[in-house]
């Protein structure tokens, strides 16, 4: 409502007490001051119902003034009026006391209290009943806002004491002040700002007065910064002592002054308007101390110097305790330097947003002429969101043609708005000499570049590092890095090329900078080269362009620095090119050689990749060059490089014709990068002395049988990829690379690994995949120390597919040790020896698709996930740790076993898992054994479908997400909605049929806890949403499975159970809830139970002995998992009920109730009761506990039979039964009852609403009775009024 009100004043009155003098006049004076007044006889129009427009009038005025005179009270209509003003939560209420004491209104005495008591005894002698109860809950409404209203405060007018004159000037006074707080001008039409405005309050924390807040708003020129800091302003300065926008800081303090400044805050804010400063400093003193203890609102409006905030807003020390202090600025780095931590970055406007608004500018009104358009969506899109230009461009195009919208489009594309670009071109006016010319050419031609490519096309370019110079123009909003990538705004990059443009407006070969085709194609066919130019970036529109020059063109071209030509194979090759080059970047180039008089002493980038080069000599005149790229050519040799000392990066990547690697290349002292990836026929590389290398590729040499020898310590390469090739051994001298971190092996035939190469501390990485296996050598005589010499614990081992074997593992576990991640999927070994045991380090051990593993013979100590896919020959697990332990594995807290379809035995499972996915039966399991120790104690809510959901408030629950596949195999793409905004960071799963998934939310988001706070709403309930990515699920080729079953558990069992809800926590009644109590645990023993096939043997805390000893327990052959809750839709209850006991078998059950664990035969009034459970449950529906008589049969057989034990000859699996069927009887008996109560509830609403129908069309008729009589009358007077008429005519005749 803030923002958007009809009225500034509504009055509320006593009309026969005061409507004729002091009401008329308070009514002038407010008006005499341009307040918008609302009074009932004066706005109302004849015929409306004046109950629904005076609300209408109350809920739309920004000030209510009840004016409360002697008989106020006894008005009904007064007090309902009064009602509805204290319940408008946005509204300021000034209360106006007119020959009545205060204390008389507060405390409902004198004629206040009079009134209230004949209210009270007209109700009591009148209808009664529900009316009766009614009409007193509204009495005691009134009693509270009286009340409520007499303790605001407000104006007493006592006769003698002050002339009304007087008073009415001092309301009139204060009404003014009150109305032009927050009545700043935001925009004409406001468009997309309220996402902005939300999010902005939030950083602001509005009503937490015990701290003073800054926040700074940024964002490019003329995306609407001061827009929305006016919204925001407007919307809570009511709630400050002083408020203050100061605009324009950038221009003010330019033209007049910092004092300037502080002297408008100082008047606005104390009110104090003879304030006079001598400097600065003297203000800065006078601002700390008159502002010390007032609660301010302070707006800075386009601040672009620290100078300014140090002037004004130095300390938040200078502002009372609950001040909020905005910061408006293009420069993001201002509100760094100066301490700003809370900042938001203004975006640009959506698609449908700016549609929205320029719609609203060129035409004024919703509808669009559809002629329009495809040219206004090509408008809207060129605009590319920006405010400023959807405004602009639309006022300037109101009310013209088509045609003019077309060619006032393809003007604005040639030459940009002046008006736009004067307020974009603020910022870099800003900027100094070197910053300048970094964006111009990143405006030019290197926008939308990665930052590593930008980077090194400056740094050759200019020779100065450009780093901070970027970081400048991403804090002036000129520039953004988004993933890595280098982006500019089209009409920021409009703005940079047209200042280049401007060099020279009618001849391109003048300018600095040339990147448009056409006029690098009229430079190059005229040959009017300049030495103005100094760097060319050409791009062909099309394969089709052509470019007919003789290569003559950069003759003339003696400063040109940089020559960027993409991809190009009509052009031909140059004749000449100039010397002063340091950058040379021409792919496809079309000639055979480089000029032979081309001495580019200066060239330090050169990049000629898929050129027809069929030779290169790099002679003396390279001895600059850093980067060399030669990619894809026919090269068959790579020459002597010993002329380039200073290569940094050589690529010679796919050049399938290479067979021969001058020696040279070995020995470069500054090599950084050395890339032959692709070269398929080169056999032998030469032996690699490079003291600075960091990164080789040899990978997909698919001839290369050996790998280099090292001469000396290399000591910088941490990376190493071979994939695809035919090495199958390591030279000993692998060990000189010390640094070595990551080393990717991949494809080959049978590979042997050097002992050497576990001496390499600082690996991180090794990684042989698709190997026809591998080879551990032995270690000669003198190697011992290698063994007992620790690979880095932060090693991750990833041998999939090698066909690796037992041997291997006997051999290869014990060298092991110290690795953290061991990957091992895919491979033909049958036993994981006990030597696994010893890796104390080993966190996560990956044993997928191990078809012929059947024995795991130990697990490690300290493991935290253990992964088995798809062990199909595995049928026991053991998880509890050697024997000396006495402990389970308490560090585990993943385990994934889907797919070990044999699998027959589990022991050791441990108390804290946190992620658990089983195979077929087993999610059984889950539901009684795993539940019983980890999930038993806190909530637990279920549904089917892809989605589930709560609220919480205070900290986020420990609670999980389980889900389960009952019906088919299915992918699980989890997405997390908090409070409307997405959450990042979740994978996805796949689940085979009967699998369960168990994600801990809360440990999840630890990783992200930042970003989840900044999305929490204090001390109010969060609303969190759990669903499966129906997107992501598409883009994975997958459509998406509602058959899934979602789980919430608490696995923290936690005292604050009250914090989260299963509902809506707002929209609940406000009295006792019935809590339904949880399902009840499966009762287990001991030791073990049998699930189908598979034994699970749970080892206790106490007596791990015991439990790997207990004896074990029967179950039903197909138990399948039991409901965790009921739905609560009534009319689903019977189905569930049949659901629920055919997931049992009961039948199977029944009929086996005596077992080997039982000591007698049931007696007969045992089995009589068994059998009438069983006819019920067999024979019957749920529909038939309606009925009374089968309702108690049903109820005392369950009472009876939970009373026996073993001793009476009833099974432990029938006490189960009896358990679950009990709390499934008491649940659907509570739900009817609660249905009964909201029938009953229902239809007295149902009856209530058909009285107020009545009601209404009694109204109805007799507003019917009174428009025609109105339309009588009327015809009257017109009859009368004609008659008049006439009557005139006739006397002046």
């Amino acid at each position: 409502m803030v923002g958007e009100w009809t009225y500034d004043v509504f009055l509320s009155f006593r009309g026969k007490d005061i409507r004729q003098h002091f009401i008329g006049h308070l009514y002038e004076g407010l008006r005499g001051r341009g307040i918008h007044t609302f009074l009932d006889d004066e706005e109302l129009e004849r015929g409306d119902d004046i109950t629904r427009s005076l609300l209408t009038a109350i809920q739309h005025s920004m000030i209510a003034i009840p004016v409360f005179s002697l008989n106020y009270a006894t008005s009904s209509f007064c007090l309902d009026e009064l009602v509805n003003i204290m319940d408008c939560a946005d509204q300021i209420v000034l209360p106006v006391f007119y020959e009545v004491d205060p204390f008389h209104v507060r405390h409902l005495r004198g004629t206040y209290g009079e009134a209230l008591a004949m209210h009270e005894e007209r109700f009591k002698s009148g209808e009664e009943g529900s009316y009766m109860v009614k009409n007193m809950q509204k009495l005691e409404k009134w009693k509270t806002a009286l009340k409520r209203a007499a303790n605001l405060s407000g104006y007493h007018f006592k006769i003698g004491c002050e002339s009304e004159h007087m008073f009415i000037k001092r309301i009139a006074a204060a009404v003014s002040k009150w109305i032009h707080l927050g009545s700043l001008h935001v925009a004409d039409h406001l468009v997309g700002r309220e996402l902005q405005v939300r999010e902005v309050m939030k950083l602001l924390k509005v009503g937490f007065d015990d701290e003073v807040c800054m926040v700074g708003i940024h964002g490019i020129g003329g995306i609407g910064k001061t827009t929305l800091a006016r919204a925001i302003y407007n919307s809570i300065a009511r709630s400050f002592e002083g408020t203050c926008f100061l605009g324009n800081v950038r221009e003010s303090s330019g033209a007049y002054g910092l004092v300037y400044l502080q002297k408008i805050i100082l008047h606005k804010l104390t009110g104090d308007t003879t304030i006079e400063l001598g400097d600065v400093n003297e203000g800065i003193s006078i601002i700390r101390h008159r502002l010390c203890q007032v609660k301010v609102l302070l707006v800075v409006d386009d601040a672009d110097n620290v100078k300014q905030l140090r002037a004004i807003v130095r300390d938040s020390k200078w502002f009372g305790s609950g001040s909020r202090i905005i910061v408006t600025t293009r420069n993001k780095g201002l509100l760094a330097s100066h301490g700003v931590r809370r900042t938001y970055e203004v975006g640009k406007l959506n698609g449908k947003e700016s549609r929205e608004l320029f719609i609203w500018n060129a035409f004024r009104t919703d509808e669009v002429d559809p002629s329009y358009e495809d040219i206004l969506n090509r408008i809207v899109t060129f605009t590319s969101g920006l405010p400023l230009a959807l405004e602009l461009i639309g006022s300037n195009l109101f009310g013209k043609s088509k045609e003019e919208w077309e060619s006032a489009l393809q003007q604005y594309k040639r030459i940009p708005n002046k008006e736009i670009q004067q307020i974009l071109k603020v910022s870099f006016d800003d900027l100094e000499e070197d910053e300048k010319n970094f964006f111009l050419d990143i405006a030019c031609f290197l926008n939308g570049e990665s930052f590593e490519y930008v980077e090194r096309i400056l740094h050759t370019h200019h020779g100065v590092c450009p780093k901070s110079s970027i970081r400048v123009l991403v804090d002036k909003s000129l520039v953004k890095i988004d993933g890595g990538i280098v982006r500019l705004h089209d009409f920021i990059q409009d703005m940079g090329q047209e200042i280049v443009r401007q060099e020279s407006p009618e001849e391109p070969k003048k300018r600095s900078r040339l990147w448009s085709f056409e006029d690098i194609k009229h430079v190059l066919e005229e040959n009017k080269g300049s030495n103005k130019t100094e760097i060319i970036d050409l791009v062909f529109p099309n394969s089709d362009e052509n470019i007919n020059w003789d290569g003559e063109a950069f003759v003339k071209m003696n400063n040109l620095k940089t020559l960027i030509v993409h991809t190009c194979c009509s052009l031909e090759g140059p004749k000449k090119l100039p010397n002063s080059l340091r950058v040379l970047i021409w792919q496809y180039y079309p000639s055979q050689s480089l000029p032979s008089d081309f001495y580019p002493k200066k060239l330090v980038m050169m990049d000629l990749s898929y050129s027809c080069l069929n030779s290169i000599e790099l002679q003396e005149k390279f001895v600059n060059l850093k980067y060399l790229r030669i990619d894809g050519c026919k090269l068959k040799h790579i020459p002597d490089v010993s002329f380039a000392p200073n290569l940094e990066e050589l690529s010679f990547r796919q050049c399938q014709s290479l067979i021969e690697v001058h020696e040279s290349v070995g020995l470069l002292e500054k090599l950084r990068v050395l890339d032959a990836h692709g070269c398929s026929l080169l056999k032998r590389f030469p032996d690699l002395m490079l003291p600075t290398l960091e990164e080789l590729y040899l990978s997909s040499c698919s001839s290369l049988k050996t790998f280099p020898k090292i001469l000396g310590k290399m000591e910088s390469l941490t990376m190493l990829e071979l994939i695809d090739t035919q090495i199958a051994e390591f030279p000993s001298s692998i060990q000189y690379i010390t640094r070595l971190q990551k080393l990717v092996l991949g494809f080959s035939g049978i590979v042997e690994l050097p002992s050497s190469i576990f001496v390499l501390k600082k690996l991180k990485y090794l990684s042989i995949q698709m190997c026809d296996g591998l080879i551990l050598c032995v270690q000669h005589e003198g190697e011992e120390e290698m063994s007992s010499m620790a690979i880095s614990n932060q090693l991750h081992l990833d041998f999939r597919n090698c066909n690796l074997s037992d041997e291997f593992l006997q051999i290869g576990v014990p060298r092991f040790s110290n690795v953290k991640k061991l990957d091992l999927s895919i491979n033909s070994f049958k036993v994981l020896p006990a030597s696994i045991k010893e890796c104390f380090f080993l966190k996560e051990l990956i044993l997928d698709g191990c078809c012929n593993l059947e024995e795991i013979r130990g697990i490690p100590p300290n493991i935290e996930k253990f992964s088995a896919r798809h062990c199909r020959s595995l049928r026991e697990l053991d998880l509890t740790l050697v024997p000396a332990c006495t402990k389970e594995c308490h560090l585990l807290k993943e385990l994934i076993l889907d797919g070990c379809k044999n699998l027959k035995e589990i022991r050791g499972i441990p108390q804290n898992i946190t992620a658990f996915q089983v195979p077929t039966s087993t999610c059984t399991f889950v539901t009684s054994s795993y539940r019983s120790m980890l999930l038993n104690q806190g909530l637990n809510h279920s549904c089917m479908g892809s989605s589930i959901s709560f609220w919480f408030q205070n900290k986020f629950p420990a609670i999980c997400l389980c889900v389960i596949a009952e019906q088919s195999c299915a992918s699980f793409s989890l997405r997390m909605i908090i409070n409307g905004h997405n959450v990042p960071q979740f994978s996805c799963f796949f689940l085979e049929k009967d699998n369960m998934l168990i994600i801990p939310l809360s440990q999840k988001l630890k990783k992200i806890n930042d970003e989840v706070h900044n999305l929490l709403l204090q001390n109010e309930w969060n609303h969190v949403e759990l669903f499966n990515d129906p997107i992501m699920q598409r883009l994975g080729g997958v459509e998406p499975d509602d058959s899934l079953r979602l789980v919430l558990n608490e696995f923290k069992p936690s005292d604050a159970m009250e914090d989260i809800e299963f509902t809506n926590p707002l929209l609940k009644k406000e009295e006792d809830k019935v809590s339904l109590p949880l399902h009840p645990p499966l009762s287990l023993s001991d030791g073990a139970i049998q699930i189908n096939d598979t034994t699970i043997v749970q080892a206790s805390k106490d007596h791990p002995a015991k439990a790997q000893d207990a004896e074990i327990t029967g179950c039903s052959e197909n138990g399948q998992e039991i409901p965790l809750i009921q739905d609560d839709d009534d009319d689903n209850d019977d189905v569930e009920m049949e659901a629920f006991y055919a997931s049992l078998n009961v039948t199977n059950v029944l009929s086996h109730s005596h077992d080997k664990f039982t000591t007698n035969a049931p007696n007969e009034e045992a089995r009589n009761a068994l059998k009438t459970v069983k006819d019920f449950i067999i024979n019957n529906d749920a529909s038939v506990l309606l009925h009374d008589e089968h309702y108690n049969v049903i109820q005392n057989s369950l009472n009876y039979l939970s009373g026996l034990t073993s001793k009476d000859g009833i099974s432990g699996e029938v006490e189960t039964l009896v358990s679950e069927a009990s709390w499934l009887f008491n649940n659907c008996s509570r739900e009817y009852v609660e249905s009964c109560i909201k029938i009953k509830s229902t239809a007295s609403e149902l009856q209530r609403v058909d009285e107020l129908e009545a009601g209404l069309e009694s109204n109805k008729n007799r507003y019917r009775e009174n428009v025609a009589l109105e339309n009588e009358l009327r015809q009257t007077l017109d009859w009368m009024e004609k008659k008049k008429r006439s009557w005139k005519r006739k006397s002046m005749l």
